[in-house]
């Protein structure tokens, strides 16, 4: 705690009392209270005065270090220089702060006690004198470390919770159960009733993992700022994410931590292993589907010795894709194969296996066996063959630059045309609104595109003729062909 000397003051008569200014502006004391006032002051002497009698000579030792005077002290706040203000101070207001000379001490009602001092009884008093003490002492002893100490502390008790630990060990098992809760593999698994059954029991055992937000899950607490509440009579800082919206207890004492709702750990160590348990034996029951997906796996691993050439055949069939030309349906496994994800390595939980197991559309499912069939001969003379002749087409059909590329209503777009536009946007180098990119083509002049220099390029003006509302049609359909490519803020060639 730090009180700068010219904001403390002390009177002969008030031996247990330091006085201190309040509010920004009034940073002296001119007088101590008028004679009301002096009767409440004599009455707080006197409690202060017995309770520091009740007290160790070590405890007042703490308290003297606490508040940096010669003597022990408990601070009584005199606002406008010479009024006594209603509530004592909270030791809060010291704790790891400095106030400055001339800033002053703020009023701030939460850094209060909210008992107004004159209304309290003399055994109100005393006991109100009691707590105010021990807040005193407590935060005497937070004092010897400095705040990013104990929140330190309370990180490492955190990660040291039973709970936290169990959570910590389990959590590839508790991604796995959140992941196959909401695969698409589980409308593939036989017996409904089961899988509903292990459905509701994962609600019921994931809830207290839950509840503890992401970001304190399971290595630490959040990075966020903490607000830490002090409570004297438990000893306990209450630990409070404001952006999680997520509070921890911390037993200063005993260097541990409380959740808002704790677990019964060996219940929870139970029922996190036979959750579990309980999905390996549904998988089990379903050795079709394990054998399917299998084969899935199989059939992915092998299409990677034809990926070049499918890639270059798919390529070459959306550059001619007005042609009506027949695909081999190996093509047509592979674009379905591309976007399934199987998990590196195997495990014995089927469990953790299949909740890293992807399938967008389970549908795919029913074509797995005619794949395998496909891959069980050689493709590479087929996938020449199908390359070879998508070349031919290709040259066959390439457009000239005179040749209709884009057609709407009345107006039309020439290769050349495309290409131009496309050279254009490579050298713009950023991308460009649909709305900028619309006023070039049409040809508008505005104090934008001036400065910018567009109205000098060779495609300014280029659909000068055509209606706005055909000009964003046209940008649309280049982006569809493919020509141009739409990002986050525009369009790039």
């Amino acid at each position: 705690m730090t009180i700068p000397k010219q904001l403390s003051y002390t009177f002969d008569p008030y031996s247990a009392l330091v006085f201190v200014p309040v509010g920004r502006r009034f940073k002296d004391i001119r007088s101590i209270g008028h004679k009301e006032e002096r009767a409440t002051l004599s009455r707080i002497q006197e409690a202060v005065a017995n309770e520091f009698s009740a007290r160790s000579k070590a405890e007042l030792r703490i308290l003297q270090h606490f508040m940096q005077t010669n003597e022990p002290y408990i601070p009584v706040p005199i606002y406008k220089q010479e009024y006594l203000y209603p509530m004592l101070i909270k030791p809060e207001m010291f704790l790891w702060k400095k106030h400055s000379l001339q800033r002053g001490i703020p009023i701030q009602s939460e850094l209060f006690y909210k008992k107004e001092i004159k209304s309290l009884s003399a055994e109100q008093l005393t006991k109100h004198v009691h707590d105010v003490v021990e807040d005193y002492l407590f935060c005497s002893q937070l004092s010897e470390h400095p705040r990013h100490d104990w929140l330190a502390f309370i990180n490492n008790a955190y990660v040291e919770h039973p709970f936290i630990k169990l959570a910590a060990s389990k959590e590839n098992v508790i991604q796995a159960v959140e992941a196959m809760n909401k695969s698409s593999i589980l409308a593939s698994l036989k017996y409904p009733d089961d899988i509903a059954y292990w459905r509701h029991r994962v609600e019921i055992v994931l809830r207290p993992y839950r509840e503890i937000p992401f970001d304190w899950q399971w290595q630490g607490v959040c990075l966020h700022e903490k607000e830490l509440v002090i409570h004297a009579k438990t000893r306990k800082l209450t630990c409070t994410c404001h952006i999680c919206k997520y509070h921890i207890d911390y037993v200063v004492d005993d260097n541990y931590v409380v959740l808002p709702n704790e677990v019964d750990l060996d219940q929870a160590i139970k029922r996190i292993a036979t959750i579990e348990s309980q999905f390996n034996d549904i998988a089990s029951k379903n050795e079709r589907l394990l054998k399917t997906l299998l084969l899935l796996q199989d059939i992915k691993i092998k299409l990677r010795n034809h990926t070049d050439i499918i890639d270059e055949i798919v390529t070459l069939k959306k550059s001619i894709n007005k042609l009506d030309i027949p695909m081999h349906p190996l093509l047509d496994c592979y674009k379905a194969i591309k976007i399934v994800a199987f998990p590196k390595q195997q495990h014995e939980s089927k469990l953790l296996w299949l909740s890293q197991v992807h399938i967008p559309d389970i549908t795919i499912l029913k074509k797995v066996e005619e794949w395998h069939k496909l891959l069980s001969f050689d493709m590479t003379d087929e996938l020449e063959s199908m390359r070879v002749q998508l070349q031919k087409l290709k040259a066959e059909n390439e457009p000239r630059p005179t040749d209709i590329i884009i057609q709407i209503k009345n107006y039309s777009m020439t290769l050349d045309e495309i290409q131009r536009i496309i050279v254009f946007l490579q050298n713009y180098h950023q991308e460009m609104s649909l709305h900028l990119f619309t006023q070039v083509l049409k040809g508008e002049t505005t104090n934008k595109i001036r400065g910018l220099g567009l109205h000098n390029q060779s495609v300014f003006g280029l659909l000068a003729d055509w209606p706005v509302k055909y000009v964003t049609k046209a940008i649309m359909e280049m982006e569809k062909d493919d020509y141009i490519k739409k990002q986050n803020k525009g369009y790039i060639a």
